[in-house]
């Protein structure tokens, strides 16, 4: 059983990182294939054949602080969307993947999106980049990011992204 459930609000010095870190990840692979660590298949029976990539889970330098990198590849009924990668936990007051949560079964944290002052995920989120892909249809791929404030006691953690199987023991680099 997990005893300890994190996010994290009114961090403005981790919303500055988060920020340069945010804007960094999607144009830092825009040339080459992004690296895949771990993979899981769709858990949702309208996903059909989808599955997700755990690009990157990255600690800053300062430490306590982590950015994942992922990618949905849907291959499903229709469409999908940003309300279905939703924390139905917590409230964040912009729609995005805030539903995107780690958990360290080691030391019982389950880590959730980190929030700015204003309630905004720190995540992929329909304020984003207009670039950014809201909506995927059959046969789209998009890749996205979430933050956290996360122990530096946390090596491993398993990814659970709503719609997908556990993505288990992703290294923190």
């Amino acid at each position: 059983m997990m005893k300890k459930f994190l996010s994290a609000g009114g961090a403005s010095a981790v919303s500055a990182i988060a920020l340069i870190s945010i804007l960094a990840v999607p144009s830092s692979y825009a040339a080459e294939e992004i690296p895949v660590v771990a993979s899981a298949d769709a858990s949702e029976s309208g996903w059909g054949e989808s599955t997700i990539d755990v690009n990157k889970l990255e600690v800053s330098e300062a430490g306590g602080y982590a950015t994942l990198t992922y990618t949905v590849h849907y291959e499903g009924e229709g469409r999908v969307g940003l309300l279905d990668f939703q924390n139905t936990t917590y409230l964040y007051t912009a729609y995005g993947h805030s539903g995107v949560v780690l958990v360290d079964e080691e030391n019982g944290f389950r880590y959730n999106p980190a929030f700015d002052s204003t309630g905004q995920c720190m995540c992929a989120i329909n304020t984003a980049s207009p670039e950014m892909a809201r909506d995927l249809d059959s046969g789209d791929s998009a890749t996205y990011w979430a933050s956290y404030l996360i122990s530096e006691d946390t090596t491993s953690v398993n990814v659970e992204v709503p719609g997908f199987e556990p993505v288990a023991d992703i290294p923190i680099e």
